[in-house]
Order: structure tokens, then sequence, then C-alpha cells
């Protein structure tokens, strides 16, 4: 089991936009629809942390996409 662990009072704004630019359109628009600022920071770090361990499995370039 690997763990991943991250806090959203570490995102700064260089680092939301760097992590933000590299997300699908759907992944985009799900975090953009967020009113709190703390939502929108956490679905962000989900989704990196999210992509840091499927990286690290073998699994390069995942898209994750949001689902209604």
């Amino acid at each position: 089991m690997q763990w991943q662990i991250g806090r959203i009072a570490d995102i700064d704004n260089k680092c939301y936009e760097e992590i933000y630019l590299n997300l699908s359109a759907s992944r985009k628009a799900h975090i953009d629809k967020m009113k709190k600022e703390d939502a929108r920071k956490c679905s962000l770090l989900a989704t990196y942390i999210m992509n840091c361990l499927l990286e690290k499995s073998g699994t390069k370039n995942a898209i994750l996409e949001t689902d209604e």
C-alpha cells in the first residue's frame, strides 16, 4: 500500500495553477463549480495525489473524468 499526503494550506496560487493546467476539462469544470476555495483546493489536491499514485504504480498520463 502506498500513501501520499498533502495539505491544502500548502497550495499557493502558483502551485494551484501548475496543477490546474494539467487537469482534464471535466475536472476543471468540476473544480470551477465549487464555491469555497478550500473545497477547490481539496479537489485539486485529491486529483493530483491520485495521479501521483497512478504514476508510481506504472500508469502514465491517466485522465480522471467527472461524471454527473
